[in-house]
């Protein structure tokens, strides 16, 4: 979970695992890279206890620093039979993550095994961008979801107005599989 914030790509993720994924017989080794301590402790803490909800057996990373510190100091080491999913949510607008994408990509490139990208942000033109960017950069790949706009129903607070209000989350998100992902046994049901 590149540029992590609180983590909410990873929440979500144990979510949709605790929801539809029989997660028994599944490690999740969740990195999260974060270049503010403070929100990457909080980040850590969070993902923990919403980890202890699933059967998996479950290791958060804590990596303080930026996206560029990460990839000069960290490679993947992954077994052919593991997936590696690779969140970027709300990162792929910035300059600097952005001029990251070539090295990025040759780590994706390197790693052996089944890999997916997510993608997903709020619909800033630099957002859409750092999407394109990230699906040129790498060759080889599966376009599962090619670069859409979607909208969510949400709640805001105006504090102007003193009260709640319905409004839409308006964003971009892409989906890469990437050494043939997708042509690969599914994960199993959760009963």
């Amino acid at each position: 979970d590149y540029g992590c914030g609180q983590a909410l790509a990873s929440l979500a993720f144990i979510d949709y695992l605790q929801q539809f994924v029989n997660c028994e017989q599944i490690t999740l080794q969740l990195h999260l890279v974060e270049p503010s301590q403070t929100t990457l402790t909080l980040a850590a803490r969070a993902v923990t206890a919403m980890a202890s909800r699933i059967s998996a057996a479950t290791y958060v990373h804590e990596h303080h620093g930026s996206l560029a510190d990460f990839l000069q100091n960290s490679s993947l080491n992954v077994a052919d039979e593991d997936c590696v999913l690779h969140l970027l949510s709300n990162v792929l607008d910035i300059a600097a993550v952005q001029t990251q994408i070539p090295t990025l990509a040759a780590q994706i490139a390197a790693t052996a095994g089944k890999q997916l990208i997510l993608g997903v942000g709020p619909k800033y033109s630099n957002h859409t961008q750092g999407l394109e960017l990230l699906k040129r950069a790498l060759t080889g790949v599966r376009v599962k979801q090619d670069v859409a706009k979607f909208a969510v129903a949400s709640e805001i607070y105006s504090i102007k107005n003193h009260h709640w209000e319905q409004t839409q989350a308006v964003g971009t998100m892409m989906g890469l599989c990437y050494h043939n992902a997708a042509q690969d046994e599914p994960l199993p049901k959760a009963a």
